[in-house]
């Protein structure tokens, strides 16, 4: 049988996830928060450490293909599109600086599965990115001074989060608060005594990184409520900063640091 994850087939494309290089392409919408670093510590594996409270919420809007199938916007479109939402924590491993995604929301399942095998915690979850439009004549101009973006996720009927933007100026890159490195926590628990469990730190293989259209701005956030997420270790925080821009990348699977302990 071939293909990554199921379903598992003798030709391999029926799997979730092609097991190969995928790159992405994304529109995002960011709010920088500072949170209370004791609290976070709870959320991180033990050997990355809470820098300063630094934290990003995110919401974005995702295209990705893998390299067996770069044909897949037109094959597949459905299968190549999604959104996501995060609350990030800003950490370091060693001296290494990074973001350990604490909790994400994702779309589409093929998306949540392939999260799950580079060490990302999604759920599934509805989210929404709003950004203005060239053409629409009421909104016109696309990304400017004055304009207004927006996001909102949201999980079983309750509201997870809600993002905006009005933009004061054009920006580049040095306006993000970015940190060289993505962590991520690899958990398959094991249901049984017979099943071999993985729990791992990992640092994701992110590679041709490129940042532009950099748009800086007055952020809003509103954190919401639901029985089932643990939003509160993010209940209090600052609103520090918030951006909008475009950016491009690969990822080729994810490198185990430690095994973790739990």
């Amino acid at each position: 049988m071939a293909g990554a994850t199921h379903f598992l087939t003798p030709e391999g494309n029926a799997s979730i996830v092609d097991d190969c290089l995928y790159g992405w392409g994304a529109d995002m919408l960011v709010v920088y928060l500072r949170c209370d670093p004791d609290r976070l510590q709870a959320l991180l594996p033990p050997d990355l450490k809470v820098a300063d409270g630094l934290c990003m919420a995110y919401i974005g809007a995702f295209q990705s293909a893998s390299e067996d199938r770069p044909d897949a916007l037109l094959l597949n479109p459905a299968g190549a599109v999604y959104n996501e939402a995060a609350l990030s924590i800003a950490c370091t491993y060693g001296d290494r600086k990074g973001y350990f995604p604490a909790f994400v929301w994702v779309d589409k399942e093929w998306s949540l599965i392939r999260g799950w095998l580079n060490g990302y915690p999604k759920k599934i979850g509805s989210i929404t990115l709003a950004r203005p439009h060239s053409y629409n004549p009421v909104t016109g101009g696309g990304l400017r001074v004055g304009a207004v973006a927006g996001g909102i996720c949201s999980r079983h009927g309750f509201t997870l989060m809600r993002l905006g933007l009005t933009v004061d100026r054009a920006g580049d890159p040095s306006d993000l608060m970015s940190r060289p490195a993505t962590f991520g926590h690899r958990h398959w628990p094991a249901l049984h005594p017979s099943q071999t469990a993985v729990s791992e730190l990992v640092e994701v293989n992110r590679t041709d990184l490129k940042v532009g259209d950099v748009w800086v701005g007055e952020p809003f956030f509103e954190l919401g409520n639901a029985p089932d997420e643990g939003l509160d270790y993010f209940r209090e925080h600052e609103v520090i900063g918030g951006v909008t821009y475009s950016y491009g990348f690969r990822i080729g699977g994810a490198t185990r640091l430690d095994k973790v302990e739990r």
